[in-house]
């Protein structure tokens, strides 16, 4: 039977994980109806910088799900890393012998489930890495892994992980080691050199993230929470316990998984998501040995758990941005340029705003013919919600929003490029370089740290 046949006969044979994969569909949809997201704005608009058809650009968001969220609308995005992620389930569970319907919805665990469908790209990156790990015996799981990576620069601890499975896989191919390197760094070169010629380093983007979310955080350092590598594992890790000798592999992956989260400063709940796919592995081959009928009533136990508790506990909690405040501001503005607190939403909605940077550069703009617009549920910058900073101009509150007008309307159209290494410059008065902080992640050093 060739692989068509028997990827349409698993299809067929798995029809609670299509229904499964469904109501997670409409979980998606209906979490986005509530309002807009900050994550998909800013990938949307990056999306479109890149494809020319945009004039706004974040350095360090990773490319491949600003491209396809541009590309595509943002629920069609869903649906197509949703039935991406069913697909590579069934790919990785014949080459595992593992059972695609229990590890499926092992995988996604109440809290898993709206982390993916809420942040955006972490489900098309697992899935991505599924694919990887299924074509490890040939150049294709190298090009997967770094679109992965180039998903999620988070992935690239999965480097050490997928050469070590690879060797230990399939050592009996020597030359697969030179397939996976031409592949990886073939996938990866467009995006080098992009970043490159625009940036002047080619990991430009990648450490201009790291910046962002580890070097600049170096004073803000947050303990584990085992509560959230519990919170996000129910009920998965309750059967994920080690007791093969084979089970060293899927160990460590969560290892790394788990470093990756340990050495970022700022633990967000989100950054813990990862740490389910190596449980969910384990889980599903510690459960192989049951019959077809117990693991079908186990599937159907863990889908209604992760429904229920989503739909319960999780969803009514969900905050997104409220549109109507969005809209009521863009009316006001009539077309001038901003400077806001909320300037990513803004600038979804086709209001050409900046972000509120430091006081004197704020104030600067202010006096330039920027429209200041401070939203009352963001908090930072604090300063800005001061309403002495605007003793000269004229400053009018309105319901969830402040506008301050200064002189005139600026209604330049010079594209908006924000560039997190520049920004911390300019805040520390530091000169770090892109090699600095190369070297600085390479080695774990943070001299000069603000």
């Amino acid at each position: 039977m060739n692989s068509r046949l028997q990827l349409k006969k698993s299809f067929t044979e798995m029809h609670l994980a299509v229904i499964a994969m469904l109501s997670f569909v409409v979980l998606t949809h209906l979490y986005h109806s509530k309002g807009i997201s900050w994550d998909f704005c800013a990938y949307k608009l990056v999306g479109n910088y890149l494809l020319g058809k945009g004039y706004y650009f974040e350095l360090f968001r990773p490319p491949v799900p600003s491209l396809l969220i541009a590309i595509l609308h943002e629920h069609a995005y869903f649906l197509l890393s949703h039935v991406l992620l069913l697909l590579a389930v069934i790919l990785f569970s014949r080459k595992q012998k593992l059972d695609s319907v229990l590890f499926y919805l092992l995988l996604m665990t109440p809290f898993a489930v709206m982390l993916m469908v809420s942040e955006g790209s972490e489900i098309l990156a697992i899935a991505l890495f599924l694919f990887a790990l299924s074509f490890a015996d040939s150049w294709k799981g190298a090009a997967f892994l770094a679109m992965t990576c180039l998903t999620r620069y988070t992935f690239l601890w999965m480097l050490p992980f997928f050469v070590l499975y690879s060797l230990t896989h399939y050592r009996h191919n020597r030359r697969l080691a030179v397939y996976h390197a031409v592949a990886f760094f073939s996938a990866l070169m467009p995006w080098l050199i992009y970043n490159w010629v625009e940036f002047g380093h080619p990991l430009a983007s990648i450490l201009d993230s790291y910046l962002l979310n580890v070097y600049s955080r170096m004073d803000m350092i947050e303990k584990i929470s085992l509560i959230h590598v519990l919170a996000v594992g129910v009920p998965t890790i309750f059967f994920a316990v080690p007791r093969k000798r084979a089970h060293a592999t899927w160990m460590f992956m969560f290892f790394l998984f788990f470093l990756s989260v340990y050495f970022t400063p700022t633990k967000l709940f989100r950054y813990y998501l990862p740490l389910v796919l190596p449980l969910a592995i384990i889980a599903a081959d510690n459960l192989s040995s049951l019959s077809i009928a117990f693991k079908r009533v186990l599937s159907i136990f863990f889908l209604a758990f992760t429904l229920v508790v989503s739909i319960v506990h999780i969803y009514p909690g969900v905050e997104l941005e409220d549109p109507a405040v969005y809209s009521a501001a863009k009316k006001l503005v009539d077309g001038c340029n901003t400077v806001s607190n909320g300037w990513v939403v803004l600038n979804c909605i086709g209001v050409r705003s900046y972000p509120i940077r430091h006081e004197s550069d704020y104030l600067e703009m202010l006096n330039a013919g920027y429209i200041g617009v401070v939203f009352d549920h963001i908090k930072q910058p604090e300063y800005a919600r001061k309403l002495e900073l605007y003793s000269g101009f004229n400053t009018t509150l309105y319901d969830g929003f402040m506008l301050i007008n200064g002189a005139g309307c600026n209604k330049s159209k010079e594209n908006i490029i924000l560039i997190y290494l520049k920004e911390y410059n300019i805040r520390t008065g530091k000169n770090l370089s892109y090699n600095d902080l190369m070297l600085s992640m390479l080695s774990g050093r943070y001299e000069g740290q603000a």
